[in-house]
């Protein structure tokens, strides 16, 4: 019988550790590239151009190229107009010029209406390209923004001039933009998501507590509401993924640092932001119900308890506190924010470094 510390077993034994140390170098040798990646990724993402609403958003921005903004209006008149909702006899010029413009909001919903959104990913270094297409790419962020300003602007006029219907539409419009946004893995891609979400929700707050809506208006922004589950994790993971891959051929490296305290700092601000915003929109839930109950009554209800069966348990739950959302009634008005992630009710006061409260509605 054989010994089982034989030569061969002691050369097999040899052989499988050196295998074993080998191997993660191996790994890394025939792992693909960052910039290999990125095209692979960028391959698994196609679809027919039919089915694109990127496609959409190109004709839209060849057809209206700008300027964003009416000539010789102050700069304090664009701010107020995109602030608060406004009368067109006040701000003649910049009514004419909204008006003038209107075609691109026909245009804006029907590309809303596409369900997938996907805008190739730009390697760094590739804007060497003369196609319109590659130039489009590195700046649609920058097109969403200026079709957000626009929308909110138009919706405020709506709403102050008492077309409630109008107001909604753009809403729903906004909040359609916002998912595109979040289909695009990329750190620019999260942020537009987050800020056209919040210009939704904050119009949406706006109206319903000031505007003159009815229970068929509130029935149609109930019915659409954007998911309120927190899947930070779930999407924001796949970007991570790929902007560190941009890190690895970028000199910025945004993501590496000393135990990984760089990733984190990034990460958590983006989720800081993330949460704000979802706290308003789940918000909105609270708010609908509020102004049916003034709709029936005549005003406000004394605190949540009077509404609380009409609105989802998972909805009357704050995302950053993880507690209910405050509510408290001063004379006709009334007050809805988060106590925020330090469990403190600080009377709905949001100061950077200070009082951490997310004021939902103030007024």
């Amino acid at each position: 019988m054989q010994n089982k510390y034989s030569p061969h077993r002691k050369l097999r034994a040899l052989l499988l550790l050196v295998f074993l140390f080998a191997l993660p170098v191996v790994c890394q040798a025939t792992k693909p590239s960052a910039e290999e990646q990125i095209r692979i990724l960028n391959a698994s993402r196609v679809i027919p151009d039919e089915e694109n609403a990127a496609i959409t958003y190109l004709r839209i921005a060849e057809l209206y190229p700008g300027p964003w903004h009416p000539n010789e209006v102050s700069a304090d008149d664009m701010r107020t107009t995109s602030d608060e909702p406004w009368l067109s006899v006040d701000y003649p010029e910049i009514a004419s010029w909204i008006e003038s413009h209107m075609a691109i909001v026909d245009e804006l919903r029907l590309a809303t209406e596409i369900e997938k959104c996907v805008f190739p990913l730009t390697l760094p270094g590739d804007s060497n390209s003369n196609e319109p297409e590659e130039s489009w790419q590195e700046s649609w962020s920058s097109k969403f923004r200026r079709w957000v300003l626009f929308l909110e602007r138009a919706a405020f006029n709506d709403l102050a001039e008492g077309k409630i219907s109008n107001t909604i539409d753009k809403i729903h419009i906004l909040e359609r933009l916002s998912e595109h946004s979040r289909q695009q893995p990329t750190s620019i891609g999260f942020l537009v998501y987050v800020s056209c979400q919040a210009v939704a929700a904050n119009l949406q707050t706006i109206l319903i507590t000031s505007g003159d809506v009815s229970d068929v208006n509130l029935d149609n922004l109930k019915a659409n509401m954007q998911s309120t589950e927190n899947t930070f994790n779930k999407y924001y993971n796949v970007t991570l993924d790929y902007e560190k891959l941009v890190d690895e051929l970028s000199p910025r490296q945004r993501y590496r640092g000393d135990s990984g305290e760089r990733e984190d700092a990034h990460v958590r601000r983006h989720r800081d932001l993330y949460l704000r915003m979802l706290s308003t929109l789940r918000a909105q839930y609270i708010l609908i119900e509020l102004r049916r109950f003034k709709n029936k009554t005549g005003k406000w209800p004394n605190s949540l308890e009077q509404i609380k069966n009409t609105i989802p348990s998972s909805e009357i739950v704050d995302p950053i506190s993880n507690k209910i959302y405050k509510y408290k009634t001063t004379g006709n008005e009334f007050i809805l924010y988060s106590i925020g992630s330090n469990g403190s009710d600080e009377g709905g006061h949001f100061i950077l470094n200070g009082a951490d409260d997310w004021p939902i509605y103030n007024r």
